[in-house]
Formats: C-alpha cells, structure tokens, sequence
C-alpha cells in the first residue's frame, strides 16, 4: 500500500436505500474520500533515530581521527609467504578517512530525514557500514611502513565468525518461533564437548558431528521444556542452561579430558581431497586449516571446520 491511498466512502444513496435520512452536513462529508497515510511506529521510530545517533558518533570520531591521520595507507591482498603477488594499494589516509566521516554524517542525517522511506534508510545503512570499515582501516594503516595485511584479516574473520553466524542464525529462527534462546553459547559448548570426546574415541567424524548434534538438541529440549511447559522465564532459563553447560563441559575437561588428551582430545582429522589439476595454484586466499601441504591435497582437522572449537585447542 502506499503512502497516501484514497478508498471511496458510502454515497448519500447509499444511505437513503436503506430508509436513513441524515443531516446536510453528514451527507457532504459521506461524498468525500478518505485519504490513509502511513504512519510510522513507535517502535520503528525509535530504531531509526538510535541508528542515526551511533552512526553520527561514528562520524564524530571519525573526524577526531582525521587529524591524527597522515601519511598513506598501505593495504596488502597477500602476505609474504604467498606463491602470487596481488599487488599492494596505497592511499592517501588523510582524505579517506575524511570523506568516511562526511559519508557517515550524511547517513545519519539520511536516517533523521528518512521517515517512511525504506530505501533511503537501507542505503544510508551500507554506505554508513563502508565508510566506517574504510575510515577505520585508512586511519590504522595510515604512515604505517609494513602494509595492511587485507588476506590475512579475511581469514581470521572467516576462521572467527563463521561460528559466531551459525549461533545467530540459531537465534533469529528461534526468535521467529517466539522463543528468546538465550542458550545459544551452552548448546554450541555441549556439542563441541561431546563431539570432541566422541570423535576422539571412536575415530569417526561422522559419529562426532552426529553425537554434537544430539547433545546440542538434548541441552535446546532442556530450554524448550521449562519455558514452554512450566512458564519458566526465557532469559533466566537460557542464562541457567549456559552456566549449567559451561560447569558440566569444564568439569569434565580438568576430570577426564585434560589428564587423558590423547585417548579423549584427539580430534580426528578428514579423509584427503584430492585437487583438481585445473585448480588455482596460489592457496594464499583460503585459512590454514584448508591449504594443501606438500603433496597438494587438503587435510581439513575436525576441530578447524568449527566441530569442536571450545575443546580441541
């Protein structure tokens, strides 16, 4: 629907059909239209003009920095060890990181001004998002003499968060489902924790990734069933689990697996990947856990695809 619609209202005929006489000033106001504008929310509100505000603190600091910004900025798409060169960018940190905080201004005043305007509000978001990173990154890397390192961040950002992503998804599908699972961390614990112990000593990846699947359920059912069936509150549940699992898995990792860690903190590893011949060369892009070795096939450890994070290092 749009912003301003208009939906015609009941005819003075209308009225008179059914044997009611109304006043001459109810009779023009039936010949109008209605006009229905979109109002924002309270809520929607609220969420705009909090965005607005971080993102014009972000450009505030961003201009702080700009003067304590000289020099170029170095970023390198390789490092040292790598087979290729990608080649290496330099720019002028000044002006960058200047024009990031000029962008961040006009965003936040872009979410001030965007009342009923998704488009503009969504777009002012991504530019607000690219200017903080580069401003940020320019203003780091700026009269630096070894350059950015972009590759090397990539993969600890890919190493990192890829975990952290699978756990917010978890959220926002139980958000969905009208549950707050607050439990994200003590589930993600429990399945790491029996994965690494399974796999340890059954030598069996697929026994490991089916048993830290099972106990991830088992600790969710724990959650489900107090605050669905017994009205327990969410929040203090999913903080109780979370403290629950953090006792338990740590309990037994000083018990069982740290004075045994080579009967039961053994993490298997993967059966070989062949490359392809025609594959890339350069392995500079992808983590450590999934470069080559010497005779060019991939060995991926279970702890390193994200099994067992918590436990196996």
């Amino acid at each position: 629907m749009s912003p301003t619609s208009r939906f015609p209202r009941p005819t003075t005929s209308d009225i008179t059909k059914i044997g009611i006489e109304l006043p001459a000033e109810a009779s023009e106001a039936l010949d109008r239209e209605l006009e229905f504008e979109q109002v924002e929310s309270r809520e929607a509100r609220t969420h705009r003009l909090s965005t607005g505000v971080l993102i014009g603190i972000m450009a505030l600091v961003l201009f702080i920095l700009v003067t304590k910004t000289s020099g170029e900025a170095h970023f390198a798409f390789t490092d040292a060890l790598a087979g290729k060169e990608l080649g290496t960018m330099s720019v002028s940190g000044f002006p960058v990181v200047l024009v990031s905080a000029i962008a961040c201004l006009l965003a936040a005043g872009a979410f001030f001004m965007g009342r009923s305007r998704h488009t503009l509000t969504v777009t002012a978001g991504v530019v607000a998002g690219i200017a903080i990173i580069v401003g940020f990154l320019s203003w780091a890397a700026a009269g630096r003499g070894l350059p950015f390192q972009v590759a090397g961040q990539l993969q600890g950002t890919l190493s990192v968060a890829t975990p952290l992503v699978l756990g917010a998804l978890c959220g926002v599908m139980c958000e969905r489902a009208g549950v707050v699972n607050v439990a994200i961390e003590g589930e993600m614990l429990t399945a790491a924790f029996a994965a690494a112990l399974v796999g340890s000593i059954t030598k069996s990846i697929f026994a490991a990734i089916v048993v830290g699947i099972v106990a991830s359920v088992l600790t969710a059912a724990l959650l489900a069933v107090f605050t669905i069936k017994y009205f327990v509150d969410q929040v203090v549940m999913g903080v109780v689990v979370n403290l629950f699992a953090s006792g338990l898995t740590g309990f037994f990792y000083t018990q069982l697996l740290s004075p045994n860690a080579e009967e039961y903190n053994t993490a298997p590893i993967m059966e070989a990947v062949a490359r392809s011949s025609g594959a890339v060369e350069d392995s500079v892009l992808w983590p450590d856990f999934l470069r080559p070795d010497c005779a060019g096939i991939y060995r991926v450890p279970l702890h390193s695809a994200g099994v067992v994070p918590a436990v196996a290092h």
